[in-house]
This record gives structure tokens, sequence and C-alpha cells, in this order.
């Protein structure tokens, strides 16, 4: 089970395909969070602010996905 929380919502169907996109956007998705993590905590805290992030947030975010 991963620790990360899905943005769609699982679906009833157990179809071959409905599992692959499934398993395939996950993946994607911590993808995209280890690639930004670096990212986000090197902003200090003013820009993260202009950006829409609070500092404690963008920290436990970055730790999460590493």
């Amino acid at each position: 089970m991963s620790r990360f929380t899905p943005t769609t919502a699982p679906s009833n169907r157990s179809g071959l395909i409905r599992r692959t996109y499934e398993t395939t956007l996950g993946t994607r998705e911590r993808q995209a969070q280890r690639y930004l993590a670096p990212y986000l905590t090197s902003l200090d805290d003013q820009a993260a602010r202009e950006h829409g992030h609070r500092s404690a947030g963008v920290k436990r975010a970055a730790d999460a996905a590493l």
C-alpha cells in the first residue's frame, strides 16, 4: 500500500486497463513530487508564499516525497 493518496477515487471496476491506468497515474504523481521537492525546498519563505505555499508545508511535503 502506498503512503500517497491518489487524486482520483478508486474505481469499483477491476479491469486490467483501469488498474493499469490508476497505477500509472499514481506513479507519475509520485515522480512529479520527487522532481519538484528540491525546487520547492530551495525557495525562501517569501517566494514560497508568492507561489501559494507555506514554508512548513513545503518542507513536510518534500520530506514525504523523498
